[in-house]
């Protein structure tokens, strides 16, 4: 589960990040939402696209346990992208 929040900020929820999961192998997560499925892709271009809510939440649906890398690919309106990648 994504907490998108304004830095220092942890009650200020920003809604509109648009993010993409990676894998250890470096391919990134697409989620086909009519069979369920999570499958892993060699192009970000091919990946499916996660956009936090009003309340600064957004998920990955069906993954197993592991180590992946968080990428923000588009900050919310008046905020700067994230420069850093994140290991989650």
């Amino acid at each position: 589960m994504i907490d998108k929040f304004e830095t220092d900020h942890k009650d200020k929820k920003l809604a509109g990040a648009q993010f993409v999961l990676m894998n250890a192998e470096g391919s990134f997560y697409a989620y086909d939402s009519e069979t369920e499925t999570v499958s892993w892709v060699a192009q970000q271009k091919d990946a499916t696209v996660i956009t936090t809510d009003d309340a600064g939440s957004a998920a990955f649906i069906g993954l197993e346990d592991g180590t992946y890398t968080l990428k923000e690919i588009k900050a919310p309106a008046g905020y700067n992208l994230l420069t850093d990648t994140i290991d989650i």
